[in-house]
């Protein structure tokens, strides 16, 4: 959560709506991960404005299950305070998005809640939850899309076997990553964007570029955008690296 408008906060909620409207699965569940930009001073302690955005958005998942109602709740909120980081002097969420993850993973599978100072759910859900798809606030999963990832994660020919010694998958797939496509008009709304996004609307096979990690590592990047096993992460990655020596998750999780 940064220092945006409380519009930010509405559009957030539209979204995750508008995601439960494309999917309405009664095994597919919606959670909500925020925590605070990083702080340097007052001890990472919320702001006025801080607490009010937050207030805010506690209201509006609240309204969304209110506006949904089911036997188990759809709409979940897991929040993250700042702690101190002595390597960059600053408060912050721990490890940032990885962290955010991790500790996700670790409520998942052993109900730790350590990692959150609020939490909004139906516990009974959280051990249950096998798959775990990941999108930014800004992105949408196109209809069913949700059951598709589901199906090919679940297919016989990609389920991850794992080497528990050496700590890999060594058949199968841990995490799968969808195709992606940007949104026609977000590809105009700036000069950047036009460039960034390139010719949005378009078949992307068109427009193919080399992908150079997989070219020169065998590997591909992971754009965070994808499905993944919630026991494989949990079992692979928790606890496995020190504190403050990842870059880049993206190429953690690619790996």
């Amino acid at each position: 959560i940064k220092r945006v408008r409380g519009q930010f906060f509405k559009g957030l909620a539209r979204m995750i709506e508008k995601n439960y409207l494309g999917c309405r699965d009664e095994n597919v569940f919606f959670g909500l991960l925020l925590s605070f930009h990083d702080k340097a001073d007052d001890n990472g302690k919320a702001s006025p404005a801080e607490s009010l955005n937050l207030a805010k958005m506690k209201t509006l998942v609240r309204e969304l299950n209110k506006k949904y109602p089911r036997d188990t709740q759809i709409f979940s909120f897991f929040f993250r305070d700042r702690r101190y980081n002595e390597s960059e002097s600053t408060y912050m969420a721990w490890e940032r998005k990885r962290g955010m993850i991790i500790e996700f993973n670790r409520l998942l599978k052993t109900g730790d809640d350590n990692g959150f100072s609020y939490i909004d759910t139906k516990r009974s859900i959280l051990q249950t939850i096998k798959y775990v798809i990941t999108i930014d606030h800004n992105e949408l999963i196109p209809k069913d899309a949700a059951k598709k990832l589901i199906a090919a994660i679940t297919h016989p020919l990609n389920t991850p076997r794992v080497n528990r010694e050496l700590g890999i998958v060594e058949e199968g797939f841990g995490i799968i990553q969808p195709r992606m496509a940007s949104i026609a008009h977000d590809g105009v709304k700036t000069i950047l964007n036009s460039y960034v996004v390139g010719l949005s609307g378009w078949d992307s096979y068109s427009n193919m570029v080399s992908n150079i990690c997989q070219d020169v590592f065998g590997y591909g990047l992971f754009l965070g955008k994808g499905i993944y096993d919630v026991d494989v992460l949990y079992n692979l990655l928790d606890g496995r690296f020190p504190n403050n020596t990842i870059l880049s998750h993206d190429h953690l999780e690619g790996l």
